[in-house]
């Protein structure tokens, strides 16, 4: 599991450093191998080569339960709503990637929303949705997903911050984890997770642009 995600977030990373925002980053457009040992980021029928950003002409989202608020057709009253697309766009969309991949797919993000003008009620209001994304056993994991789900755009991590928690993530989810009978009654320490590495000189330029 969490090579899958490395292995995305690394292609999204090299996307982004072409200066292409992907638009549609989802599980079902994440490709493996036969034996599930690689993983590439696929279908590119959304994607946009831009400088900052890019300036929506259609009134339609992107897909809905992926999408992050900025997406969203521009609305006065929603100031969210900007229908803007940015790199870290793709990273609110590797969040909700993050959540299937740890529930194996199971269900579409956001399960206990069934309409999508609920879900879109909830992020007009800015509502904390990644409280909707529930990974049982993980709450280091729910901690990335919120990060990466935050309303203010800047905030969310950039890549290399996203990778290298995914590395320390790596070092406390036990191998075979799916196949442990005792995973029902686990749950993994917080200790030494979530310290911010130092930034990359392409980092820096990626927080400044996506401003």
């Amino acid at each position: 599991m969490i090579d899958v995600l490395q292995a995305t977030a690394k292609g999204m990373q090299y996307l982004h450093s072409q200066r292409i925002v992907h638009r549609d980053v989802a599980a079902r457009n994440i490709l493996l191998t036969g034996d599930e040992t690689v993983a590439k980021v696929g279908d590119f029928g959304l994607a946009r080569k831009v400088d900052d950003k890019y300036h929506k002409s259609q009134l339609t989202g992107d897909p809905l339960r992926w999408a992050a608020p900025e997406t969203f057709p521009k609305q006065l009253k929603v100031p969210r709503f900007k229908g803007e697309v940015k790199f870290a766009s793709d990273r609110w969309s590797f969040g909700i990637v993050t959540w299937e991949v740890f529930t194996f797919c199971k269900d579409e993000p956001y399960p206990k929303i069934a309409h999508p003008k609920d879900l879109k009620a909830k992020l007009a209001a800015e509502l904390p949705v990644a409280d909707e994304l529930e990974v049982p056993h993980f709450p280091q994991i729910e901690k990335l997903i919120h990060k990466l789900l935050q309303y203010d755009d800047e905030l969310r991590p950039i890549w290399d911050e996203i990778i290298q928690e995914l590395e320390e993530l790596r070092k406390q989810v036990p191998e075979n984890w799916e196949d442990d009978e005792e995973m029902e009654s686990k749950e993994i320490s917080d200790a030494g997770y979530g310290d911010e590495p130092e930034k990359t000189e392409y980092d820096q330029q990626e927080s400044e642009e996506t401003k």
